[in-house]
């Protein structure tokens, strides 16, 4: 899952993943019932991506 650092400062996660400032990373084990990442998630200092499906068409006009 990507993970992306709201917050001002650099974020390290449990797993040892560390996020700089801005920075979306993907995490392969992420527990997001951990109590700091849910407390992080709650205050919204991180954020999980969303995977969205673009649907590509072909303007044949």
């Amino acid at each position: 899952m990507k993970i992306t650092n709201l917050s001002q400062s650099t974020l390290t996660l449990p797993t040892g993943e560390v996020l700089a400032k801005g920075e979306t990373v993907e995490v392969k084990e992420f527990d997001e019932k951990h109590h700091v990442v849910a407390a992080w998630l709650d205050a919204g200092l991180i954020e999980k991506a969303t995977s969205r499906t673009t649907a590509k068409t072909e303007d044949k006009a």
